[in-house]
C-alpha cells in the first residue's frame, strides 16, 4: 500500500515480497542475498523499501509504541545505512534486535 503513494502511476517496475514478521535474521538475510544476486545477474539495481520495527520488538496495538530506547536503536541502524556503513550495520544489528525464538 505505501508504494501507491510513492509511485501512484505504477511507472517503476516492482516485485513485492511479503513480510514475514516472525522471520529470524538469518531468514531475512537469506532473502536479501537472493534478491541481490538476482538483480546482479540481471544487471539491474534493486531497492528495498521496508516498514517495520528494525529491533523486532513488535507488540499489538497502536497505543503500545516502542520505547524511546528501541526507537533510538532503530534510528541508529537507519543512520548507519544512510551513511553507507552497511558492514557496520550488518555486524551491529543482530546484537540489538529482540530475539524472536527462545534459545
Amino acid at each position: 500500500m505505501p508504494l501507491l503513494y510513492l509511485d501512484a502511476e505504477a511507472e517503476i517496475p516492482v516485485v513485492q515480497i511479503p513480510t514475514v514478521i516472525m522471520a529470524d535474521h538469518t531468514e531475512c538475510m537469506k532473502t536479501g542475498r537472493a534478491v541481490h544476486a538476482t538483480a546482479k545477474r540481471l544487471g539491474r539495481r534493486a531497492v528495498f523499501l521496508a516498514s517495520s520495527a528494525f529491533s523486532h520488538d513488535l507488540v499489538r496495538g497502536r497505543h503500545l509504541r516502542p520505547t524511546p530506547a528501541r526507537e533510538a536503536l532503530d534510528q541508529r541502524f537507519i543512520d548507519q545505512l544512510k551513511r553507507g556503513a552497511v558492514n557496520e550495520a550488518l555486524a551491529w544489528f543482530p546484537d540489538t534486535a529482540v530475539p524472536l525464538w527462545p534459545k
